[in-house]
């Protein structure tokens, strides 16, 4: 209600992004709490302050158990800007309207430098309602928040369809670990009836079950069994996946752990939440409509040529945008950024593809439609690989790959090629029950036969493959793998 917008901000920020984010949305005022420990972003606040373009002040949380309450302890003084005192005299000073900017997020800058977006009071009261409501939530739920709260995952996935709902929240004060977040699922109370994660937490969770299901007393008196499943001694009745696509195998591993419940692939960004989730009611999408992450729910969605932007046939892939209320209609102070992402719609459409004329946003990733409306992502337009003349999305590759028993995660990506350009480069993370001492070579050539076995065709095989640590992975802060870029593994 306060006529300001919320900025979360990761607590591991680096100086250089928080100093480029405070200029970006020309902030004021600088609010830095005792006890919170994150050098980069403390670092940040006392550089942007001292330019003299916002005041910095300190506060501690306020004791007494009424959350959102603090004191100051230190503040700096400013005079009001001469221009905003006639506002004063106006009626409902403190209310930020529904066309006001309620939220302003960075974006991760993985391959760029980050972009702010703004997000209107009304989009965000609007896509709570849907996400609740193509969920179907009830009073009686309880929602587990596990997600960052600086992500609009966090903040629209968990916490505002939530509080649309009437649910309950309950939410963890330390980053995500699998062990914490099983202690979660098994004894709170009330217990969490769902929760909504990207894929690198549905997947290290399940694993964490699976591989001390037979050595964890803890796990047993929860309820798991010793062949990892879960169905007994939690309450959790479905399961919402977002971010980054969830690939069909480690969907049904995700709902085969906990019993069979319904696994929800949805798909959406900072710019638009939510784009697509399955239709009200249709919860059987691994069997029904595998790989699918459901129909447009808060958009037209069209699938276009990246080159030409016309909008193509059914079944063919390309690159997915976007038009509506909800959707951002611009980055803040970014035009550059604007003129990339936005673009008129005007070209003659036909009956082989859905999308509706106007202004439309460019998501960068790719998908296809089929001729019921539902999408299937193929990745993100930077990660696919361009061997030669051919595009090879690394989501088919890593697909396959998983299937494999000694595989626990893969990650395709485009390595330089001097014939082709790029070509296929392979990450892998063995299993548990991978042989002992196994080496590349024999994992290579099980690999091999596994994409063989699977008609994929040798130009799309990895031809640099290397195994490592989890770890080595290059993630993002909201736990999403980079698939782009330098690899220092490589």
């Amino acid at each position: 209600m306060a006529q300001t917008a919320a900025a979360p901000l990761a607590p591991d920020s680096q100086e250089s992004d928080v100093v480029y984010f405070l200029e970006q949305v020309n902030a004021k005022h600088l609010i830095l709490f005792e006890g919170f420990e994150s050098p980069g972003l403390e670092a940040a606040f006392e550089r942007y302050a001292a330019t003299g373009k916002a005041v910095l002040h300190r506060a501690t949380i306020r004791d007494g158990g009424k959350p959102g309450m603090f004191d100051y302890t230190q503040t700096g003084e400013r005079k009001l800007d001469e221009n905003w005192v006639p506002s004063l005299r106006g009626l409902n000073l403190l209310q930020n309207p529904a066309s006001g900017i309620g939220l302003l997020l960075g974006t991760s800058g993985t391959t760029s430098k980050p972009k702010v977006v703004p997000i209107l009071q009304s989009s965000l009261v609007q896509n709570g309602y849907i996400i609740a409501s193509t969920l179907g939530l009830l009073e009686s739920d309880t929602c587990y928040s596990i997600m960052p709260l600086f992500h609009i995952g966090g903040i629209s996935a968990s916490i505002l369809c939530s509080i649309t709902a009437g649910c309950s929240i309950c939410c963890d004060n330390q980053a995500y670990n699998p062990e914490s977040m099983i202690d979660a699922i098994a004894i709170s109370n009330p217990r969490p009836t769902w929760y909504s994660a990207v894929p690198t937490i549905h997947n290290a969770t399940v694993s964490h079950i699976r591989y001390m299901a037979n050595n964890s007393e803890k796990l047993k008196s929860y309820g798991v069994q010793e062949d990892g499943t879960w169905t007994n001694g939690h309450s959790l009745r479905m399961i919402r996946s977002g971010a980054a696509a969830l690939l069909q195998t480690d969907a049904i591993n995700l709902s085969t752990t906990y019993g069979g419940i319904p696994v929800i692939p949805t798909y959406s960004m900072s710019e638009q939440m939510p784009i697509s989730q399955p239709p009200v009611g249709k919860i059987d999408m691994l069997t029904d409509k595998p790989g699918s992450v459901g129909v447009p729910v808060a958009t037209s969605l069209a699938v276009v040529d990246s080159s030409t932007l016309k909008p193509l046939p059914f079944g063919e892939a390309g690159e997915i945008a976007i038009s509506g209320q909800t959707v951002i209609s611009n980055y803040s102070n970014n035009q550059d950024a604007d003129r990339k992402a936005f673009f008129e719609l005007t070209l003659p459409l036909h009956r082989s593809c859905v999308a509706a004329r106007g202004r439309f946003f460019l998501t960068g990733d790719v998908g296809a439609l089929d001729k019921e409306g539902f999408l299937t992502l193929r990745g993100r337009n930077k990660e696919l690989i361009k061997k030669g003349g051919e595009q090879i999305s690394p989501f088919a590759i890593e697909e396959i790959l998983l299937l494999h028993p000694w595989i626990e995660i893969t990650l395709c990506f485009a390595v330089p090629s001097q014939i082709y350009g790029e070509e296929t480069g392979a990450a892998m993370v063995l299993s548990p029950i991978a042989p002992t001492g196994v080496t590349t070579d024999e994992v290579v050539k099980e690999m091999r036969g596994l994409l063989q076995k699977n008609d994929v065709s040798p130009f799309k095989w990895p031809t640099k493959w290397k195994i490592v640590q989890s770890d080595d992975l290059p993630k993002t802060k909201t736990k999403k793998y980079i698939r782009v870029g330098e690899h220092s593994f490589i």
